[in-house]
């Protein structure tokens, strides 16, 4: 059997454990029990393991940090509107941890829960971590069980499964907040990095990031990366859409197997390719320096924003007998 490693106790006290995944001539990854958090995701190369993630190397750092470093988020990934919805005319008034909304499942989420992993055979096996939420942890409605599954179907592969179930109807929407920096091994910065999204539309939001439930077509804009584009020359651009603190916009995916994103690094030449079955993908570029010198960009599939408020979108409720599953694939490539 492979056992976890102890990597720290939190401030009350409760142990957290780290486990690696690896693939021989392949990727390698440490996750902790913490908020399904991957610590480190490295690929081989020409000159060593190339680190893909920015994350923090002490567990406090993790328990303070308020950017969502590499955890799972929900049990809704992004924002609803003054941390409500209705439901058979009954409303459910959830946590309120950005003003008077709804971010990332709330004060606590998924991602400040201790997960428990099942016993493995090898680094080569599969991760799987699940987690029991309650009827009512952030004023959601019915008991939940997650379960995540991390593997490698390949050697350069990470692949993440979500499934769940709920014993009264629920909302439900889950991703990891991974930040990408594929050129921080040569002290690179994000700027340079190119960016290619596989969607013809944005999810318009208004000044607090909530969406409209309008759909903005990409073309002449910005925001139109159906041809991978530096991050610079995107940021260096005007858009009423386009925040102070950068890209915060959720592309909706063109699908039909093509990648929803890739990500090339120039100065290490690794080149990452996302695929995923969720309709919508947020990219964010809004990382504090002083979290990442360097700079980052969080690629995060998921589902419509707000959705369970805004009529026109497909639906996030599950109901008891259907089973959530959704699969996200990070497939790494060098080009030289």
């Amino acid at each position: 059997m492979t056992p976890s490693v102890l990597f720290g106790r939190l401030a009350d006290g409760q142990a957290v454990h780290s486990l690696t995944l690896a693939a021989p001539g392949g990727l390698h990854l440490d996750v902790m029990t913490y908020g399904a958090t991957i610590r480190s995701l490295k690929t081989p190369s020409p000159m060593g393991a190339v680190e893909t993630l920015i994350g923090f190397e002490d567990l406090a750092d993790y328990e303070s940090d308020k950017t969502y470093q590499a955890c799972i988020v929900g049990r809704t990934v992004n924002r609803l509107r003054n941390a409500a919805f209705r439901q058979e005319g009954r409303v459910w008034q959830v946590t309120p941890n950005e003003g008077p909304n709804h971010l990332h499942g709330g004060a606590c989420g998924l991602s400040r829960r201790i997960w428990q992993a099942d016993a493995r055979s090898s680094e080569e096996a599969p991760v799987v971590l699940r987690y029991v939420s309650p009827a009512g942890e952030e004023g959601y409605p019915g008991n939940l069980a997650v379960e995540v599954t991390l593997s490698l179907p390949s050697p350069m592969t990470l692949q993440i499964d979500y499934r769940a179930v709920v014993d009264a109807p629920c909302p439900i929407d889950l991703t990891h907040h991974l930040y990408f920096n594929l050129d921080q091994a040569k002290g690179g910065d994000i700027s340079n990095h190119l960016l290619g999204i596989g969607g013809d539309e944005v999810l318009e939001v208004d000044d607090a990031c909530l969406a409209t439930g309008l759909r903005l077509p990409v073309g002449d804009t910005l925001f139109d990366l159906r041809q991978p584009t530096a991050l610079s020359a995107v940021l260096a651009q005007q858009h009423p859409q386009l925040t102070h603190i950068g890209l915060n916009q959720s592309w909706v995916l063109k699908g039909g197997g093509a990648p929803a994103a890739t990500l090339y690094g120039p100065k290490t030449d690794l080149e990452l390719a996302l695929h995923t079955d969720q309709p919508c993908l947020q990219a964010y570029t809004g990382l504090p320096r002083d979290v990442a010198a360097h700079g980052a960009i969080a690629l995060e599939p998921q589902g419509f924003i707000d959705a369970v408020n805004q009529p026109a979108f497909p639906s996030s409720w599950l109901a008891p007998g259907q089973i959530y599953h959704r699969t996200s694939q990070y497939r790494f490539q060098h080009r030289a």
